[in-house]
């Protein structure tokens, strides 16, 4: 018996990488030794604990179960244990083991209760009342992401979408193949706001003609490589959602115009994000940026720039080169000052700079402001750091317009 569950495990770190490396779960067979380590008795589990100490912790510590939940955006309250009734650390453990997985498989159908109401919806909840094995879950989960996409592809389209097309994922994917035609020339504006996803088939991929894709308020952690195909977007909403890195082929969508990158956890930026040239509106606020890439100076056609809401305590000189810059928006940052470049950027009609500790404006900036020319609101700051010698009530009457 030794040498077989030695034998299994050997192969125990490869999957561990793939979990960790894709966080979603397509468990491999091996990974049922996992209910083995439950059988013996807890002193023995101990001594197992010591030679295969790797699968022990995936085992007891629902390693498997957590990576999935995170994956998805889904976060479990701590396992309450009442220790008068539960005397032993094996029977902890045990009530552990049961609520744990009840508790990821009860948020995931709390997921499928957003669906529209359908006969499929129904069975799906009620399978959802019952315990099932994380692999199945899984493709459970994707059946309902890739259900919601055809489902709204079908309505933009206005095309029928029976419930036979909803019976299973092979069924959808017939329905795809069927339409797909229809589809790319019936379909430019693809909304998918606040559905809950954490996942995009890939055959979403085949929808290059996009002009505007809205993907805001997901639970998006990664992009899906395919977004690189979509040449012809002009529009990207990935506002609210879970992104802490963006990358490289964003560079790839020259044509996009505008891009919402707001309400995630950015800490910086992809060096190919410069190639994005026909950018007319962009938008980081809300996210974790301390400081921004000197490839900012490239973006000649951006009208309106909110970067409100992060960690900044320096601009780079090239945002000087921005000469189509109508809105600058920088509330709340760590900023002391503006670099002298500013001064030069003859569109801007409105700054907002709320929020920081800003000593020192550009000399040409304030002299615009008090021509009236450029509105700048700035509540932190006195007087004398704008350089004003205006009342408030002629302060206010300044108006910019686009």
């Amino acid at each position: 018996m030794t040498q077989k569950v030695d034998s299994n495990l050997r192969v125990l770190p490869r999957h561990e990488k793939i979990v960790a490396d894709k966080g979603v779960l397509s468990l491999p067979d091996e990974l049922w030794m996992l209910i083995i380590l439950r059988l013996p008795s807890f002193k023995d589990q101990a001594n197992l604990a010591l030679a295969f100490p790797k699968l022990y912790r995936l085992c007891k510590d629902y390693s498997l179960w957590k990576l999935f939940a995170k994956s998805l955006g889904i976060r479990i309250a701590k396992v309450k244990v009442i220790k008068n009734n539960l005397s032993t650390p094996e029977a902890r453990q045990k009530v552990l083991q049961e609520q744990f997985p009840k508790m990821v498989i009860k948020a995931v159908r709390g997921r499928f209760h957003s669906m529209p109401d359908s006969p499929r919806k129904t069975q799906l909840i009620d399978r959802l009342k019952k315990p099932m094995t994380l692999s199945a879950l899984e493709k459970m989960h994707k059946f309902r992401h890739t259900l919601i996409v055809y489902s709204n592809l079908a309505e933009q389209a206005k095309l029928p979408f029976r419930s036979s097309d909803t019976k299973n994922q092979e069924t959808l994917n017939v329905w795809f193949e069927a339409n797909k035609v229809i589809l790319k020339k019936r379909v430019e504006k693809l909304n998918l706001e606040k559905k809950q996803l954490t996942y995009l088939p890939e055959s979403l991929g085949e929808m290059r003609d996009l002009k505007e894709l809205n993907l805001s308020a997901n639970g998006l952690t990664l992009l899906p490589k395919f977004l690189h195909k979509f040449s012809s977007l002009e529009k990207l909403d990935l506002s609210d959602n879970r992104l802490s890195i963006l990358p490289e082929f964003l560079g790839e969508l020259t044509s996009l115009k505008t891009l919402y990158l707001g309400l995630n956890e950015l800490t910086v930026l992809p060096e190919s994000l410069g190639k994005l040239r026909s950018l007319r509106r962009l938008s980081l606020s809300i996210n974790k940026l301390s400081s921004l890439p000197d490839f900012f100076g490239q973006f000649n056609h951006l009208i309106t720039l909110d970067l409100g809401f992060n960690r900044l305590t320096t601009l780079p000189m090239s945002l000087g080169t921005l000469s189509s810059l109508k809105f600058l928006t920088l509330v709340h940052n760590r900023l002391t000052t503006l670099p002298l470049s500013c001064g030069e950027l003859n569109s801007l009609l409105t700054i907002y700079l709320t929020g920081n500790q800003i000593k020192k404006i550009p000399p040409s900036l304030v002299n615009r402001w008090e021509s009236g020319t450029l509105f700048i609101d700035d509540k932190n700051s006195d007087r004398d750091s704008l350089g004003a010698t205006r009342s408030a009530g002629e302060r206010s009457r300044i108006n910019a317009t686009d």
